[in-house]
């Protein structure tokens, strides 16, 4: 089964038309912080309490809410992780329910959790990476040397996860062995 993870970089809202057109009714959808209410997603993501409370307002009472372990408060799934973060050793694996992992961000904590529900399949929209001209959330707060580190994680992460399941990118971004584009996607 096909799970698409939507993170919150600019293409998301640039390929937004084409993603939900991409988007199939058996496809399992997961969005991750702050997605715009551009998607009405299968299940919300939040491991960041600070983000939690600026964006959770736009989280759709549709979506099934899965919350980071140090929450308190209802949600639909809490979901366990240990995450050296930030960290250029990107790694990620599975312990029983439990995310182990170095350097990942909330989309791939995402990709984490669908793994354990059961995903053959990855496909990220939004994924566009920290440096070379794309954006990443924390670029306005971070400096060049965290981006680059974030970006050397995120390789690893991703080569970790896809031994786990097929791995995919729909909107450009700097992952570029992930890059599939939509021709011929669906």
């Amino acid at each position: 089964m096909e799970w698409v993870i939507l993170a919150c970089g600019p293409s998301l809202r640039e390929y937004q038309k084409e993603i939900q057109e991409y988007i199939q009714p058996t496809m399992i959808t997961v969005g991750v912080n702050n997605i715009g209410g551009l998607f009405v997603p299968d299940y919300h993501v939040f491991v960041n309490r600070q983000r939690y409370k600026k964006y959770s307002g736009a989280v759709s009472p549709k979506s099934k809410l899965v919350l980071g372990y140090k929450f308190k408060g209802p949600c639909d799934y809490v979901l366990q992780f240990e995450n050296e973060y930030p960290s250029s050793n990107g790694h990620m694996s599975l312990d029983g329910e439990r995310i182990v992992c170095g350097g990942a961000t909330v989309a791939y904590l995402a990709a984490g959790f669908a793994i354990m529900m059961g995903a053959k399949k990855i496909t990220f929209a939004g994924l566009d990476g920290a440096t070379k001209g794309y954006h990443y959330h924390e670029s306005r707060e971070a400096t060049a040397g965290k981006l680059e580190m974030l970006e050397v994680a995120s390789h690893g992460i991703l080569s970790d996860i896809n031994k786990m399941a097929t791995v995919k990118i729909l909107t450009p971004t700097v992952y570029e062995e992930y890059y599939a584009g939509f021709t011929g996607s669906v």
